[in-house]
């Protein structure tokens, strides 16, 4: 089996491939139908409008979001052996704690798809896959986030911390979450914390710390370097969290 690779935007890129397919045919079928009259037109722009079909049927065929899920699973079941206490699972259960903590707004869990759990400097970090479906009331398509996360004594404090840009903040924050930081006022740690968080360099993401769990919470790049970066700083905030 040749090697399965991932980029850094595979869940974007997944997920809009037919889109753009769609709105492609749609404005080369206005065209067409602008540039030629009669017999041409009627001939012409049902062909485009049938070759746009097909190729976007193809094309989720051979890089929508299920082969993406199968390409994530592969490349974490082949990359579980190569770490020392590393193991891989296809699915599993959610863990209630990060889930209530973490949960987008406007969002449901579905499944947790190509979960690792591997030890980082003496704390046990899992890597998961959210499958996420829009919660009674909204429009949203469904979604896929990369999660990381592990469990820390984070006491009765709850803080949110994004990363990077967003224009749409519903995208990682958490539904509780009502601004920045939420929750840290005269928590002792928590400027050890966000100095950790600056040297992290990430796409649109949140950090959350509470119910005993650091969740980071990112909209995409499933690769295992990725990966591990984030599991670093994961573990790295549940060490300062538990001084």
């Amino acid at each position: 089996m040749s090697e399965q690779r991932l980029s850094k935007r595979s869940w974007t890129a997944s997920s809009g491939v037919v889109l753009i397919v769609i709105v492609a045919t749609i404005v080369g079928a206005i065209v067409a139908a602008g540039l030629t009259t009669g017999v041409v037109r009627q001939i012409l722009v049902p062909v485009v409008v049938i070759v746009g079909a097909l190729l976007a049927v193809r094309l989720n065929r051979t890089r929508g979001v299920r082969q993406n899920e199968a390409r994530v699973a592969a490349v974490r079941a082949a990359w579980a052996p190569t770490w020392n206490g590393a193991s891989f699972e296809p699915e599993g259960e959610p863990d209630g704690q990060s889930v209530g903590l973490a949960l987008p707004q406007g969002w449901q869990l579905w499944a947790v798809r190509a979960r690792l759990r591997f030890p980082v400097s003496g704390t046990q970090v899992s890597a998961e896959t959210w499958v996420l479906e829009s919660a009674p009331g909204s429009t949203r398509s469904p979604a896929f986030r990369e999660v990381v996360w592990a469990g820390a004594s984070t006491g009765s404090a709850r803080v949110s911390i994004p990363l990077g840009q967003s224009i749409d903040p519903l995208l990682v924050k958490p539904a509780w979450a009502d601004v920045d930081g939420e929750g840290a006022d005269g928590t002792a740690w928590m400027p050890a914390v966000r100095e950790r968080v600056a040297r992290h360099h990430d796409l649109v993401s949140t950090l959350t710390i509470g119910d005993d769990r650091v969740v980071f919470l990112a909209v995409d790049d499933p690769r295992p370097e990725k990966m591990v970066e984030r599991a670093q700083l994961v573990r790295d905030v549940a060490a300062i969290v538990r001084r």
